[in-house]
């Protein structure tokens, strides 16, 4: 997604030094909307990568907790797990 990113901002880059009459040539009627546009769309794929970097580091913490807790269900004892308020076996 890399290349994208730059593909992204060449083309913000483009835009903004571009007169009207060459963008019209392009089919490109509301320059401001456009730009207004690949950012948002920059901005949401910046909080899906944040918020998947945030679900695997959660998904670390809890593989690690779960391997400490490992001991304790080998000797018998409950499961950390509760399902309908009961703790799993």
């Amino acid at each position: 997604m890399g290349n994208k990113l730059e593909d992204a901002n060449r083309l913000i880059h483009f835009l903004n030094n571009n007169n009207r009459y060459e963008l019209q040539e392009l089919n490109i009627e509301d320059r401001t909307a456009t730009i207004l546009e690949i950012r948002k769309v920059l901005y949401k794929r910046n909080l899906m990568l944040n918020l998947e970097e945030k679900c695997h580091n959660m998904q670390v913490a809890i593989d690690r907790f779960m391997a400490k807790f490992q001991i304790f269900r080998e000797k018998g004892l409950p499961s950390p797990m509760v399902i309908n308020e009961k703790l799993m076996t």
